[in-house]
């Protein structure tokens, strides 16, 4: 049953605002470093480097608190960095997935059943203890997804489900995207994929009334920068396609929100930039010097 809510609003301050901003920038940077240290394409499949992204991510993890539990759609580097972890650990995440794929990673649906499974555990405390499961499958077109929703519903389990247009639209062609879900007794919020304020927004309403045990909610971020409604391709419409993705950038589409309030500035961005990408130098030189001993013990323990 899907619902909106009617709770009013909450005001986000202009450090919250500009925090969204900042969080979805340096998501987006760590992606750049991964993409340049790993050209060809050796994260594993499910850790894939996915621009567009950031509001989905930092509009529903930015609430979180630390002992709240993430189910992720994969991208392991980039909710290591949203968990508050040190940037040293999603950069050690990022070689790790390149030097022991298997062990990393694990199927979507196996995830959000973990998430899952935490919020059951988190139920039976006196703090409850959100779990985030974010799917990277259409939630109507697998079963298995749809049980977990199911039993999640059950028992009331403080759980926030979250799906992206972007990595569903597959999923989305061989079946009719609303045509089970409807039948599932939960909040089901439909948000614009792009609008980290709007995510941000349904996404605290979610998880508070998760948090004081009104059971689980779906978050379905709808119409994302890459949206693909034909199968078939368009030809000569490559200027129409990059103006739909500058439209629709949830960075660019952040910047001009945060204009319209006066709380933008060129250099503020750039001081942000800079700091960032010295601490990713840093970062990044210390897990490839760990990486590289490492290798060497394993030389030196095979001779």
């Amino acid at each position: 049953m899907a619902k909106n809510s009617s709770s009013p609003s909450a005001v986000l301050t202009s450090r919250k605002l500009k925090q969204l901003y900042t969080t979805m920038l340096q998501c987006r940077m760590i992606e750049e470093r991964a993409r340049l240290l790993f050209p060809g394409g050796g994260l594993s499949k499910d850790q894939f480097i996915g621009y567009g992204l950031e509001a989905a991510e930092v509009g529903t993890a930015l609430g979180l608190r630390r002992k709240d539990c993430i189910g992720p759609w994969g991208r392991h580097f980039i909710f290591a960095f949203l968990k508050r972890q040190p940037l040293s650990s999603s950069v050690q995440r990022m070689f790790a997935l390149i030097d022991s794929p298997k062990e990393m990673s694990a199927t979507k649906a196996a995830r959000a059943g973990v998430a899952a499974g935490v919020g059951l555990a988190g139920k039976n405390r006196s703090r409850r203890r959100v779990s985030l499961a974010l799917s990277a499958d259409d939630l109507t077109t697998s079963e298995f997804l749809q049980d977990i929703i199911a039993f999640s519903i059950r028992h009331k389990l403080p759980v926030v489900f979250v799906t992206h247009d972007q990595l569903a639209a597959k999923t989305k062609a061989r079946q009719p995207r609303q045509s089970r879900v409807r039948s599932f007794d939960l909040p089901r919020i439909s948000v614009e994929a792009n609008d980290v304020v709007a995510i941000y927004r349904v996404a605290q309403e979610a998880i508070r009334r998760a948090r004081e045990g009104h059971g689980p909610a779906l978050i379905e971020c709808v119409g994302s920068p890459q949206e693909t409604r034909s199968s078939k391709p368009v030809k000569n419409k490559l200027p129409e396609g990059i103006d739909l993705w500058r439209n629709r950038d949830p960075l660019i589409f952040m910047e001009n929100y945060l204009k319209g309030r006066n709380l933008w500035s060129d250099a503020w961005k750039n001081k942000i930039s800079d700091r960032f990408s010295r601490e990713l130098d840093e970062a990044i030189a210390a897990a490839e010097s760990q990486r590289s001993e490492a290798s060497a013990d394993k030389i030196r323990v095979r001779a």
